[in-house]
């Protein structure tokens, strides 16, 4: 059973690795794109961001676009995918073990079956979080140009806090 956490543990700090910021694009009133850009929060009638590493505030009354890349979770969800049928299935094996016998019997121990079931369902939970994770990072569109300030601001603040 250490065997089979350890795995599920392992694959869990891996995922981590993988995952991508959120990229944002913000089109100004004035027809300039700023690209690559981290939002931090709201600081009065103005959005704080990081923008190539450099903090800026862009008042929200020049902001008439932001969109969203879509950066791919595919890891992300392959990493909890994994982990999650590396864990019923570990359990499952853990559960159903019984000892083989007889001349032909290959017994592989409670610690092999254990670690076959992990494996055996944390390939599939891999390949379907990786698919459902990969559907999630679409890209999105907010258009401000028609709102007014305060609605900026409400839709400003509402994405900054997700």
């Amino acid at each position: 059973m250490k065997t089979a956490m350890a795995i599920v543990t392992f694959f869990l700090s891996i995922q981590s690795l993988f995952s991508q910021e959120n990229n944002w694009h913000l089109k100004l009133v004035n027809g300039d794109t700023i690209a690559n850009v981290d939002l931090q929060s709201l600081v009065g009638d103005s959005l704080a961001i990081s923008h190539s590493g450099q903090p800026s505030l862009i008042p929200v009354e020049s902001i008439v676009e932001m969109r969203k890349t879509g950066t791919s979770k595919f890891w992300k969800g392959a990493g909890i995918g994994f982990a999650a049928g590396a864990g019923v299935g570990a359990l499952i094996a853990a559960a159903t073990y019984e000892e083989s016998s007889g001349p032909f019997a290959a017994d592989p121990g409670r610690g092999g079956s254990i670690i076959g079931g992990a494996i055996i369902g944390g390939v599939p939970g891999f390949v379907i979080g990786g698919l459902v994770g990969s559907s999630a990072g679409k890209e999105k569109t907010y258009d401000l140009s028609q709102q007014r300030l305060v609605y900026k601001l409400a839709i400003i603040r509402s994405i900054v806090s997700e």
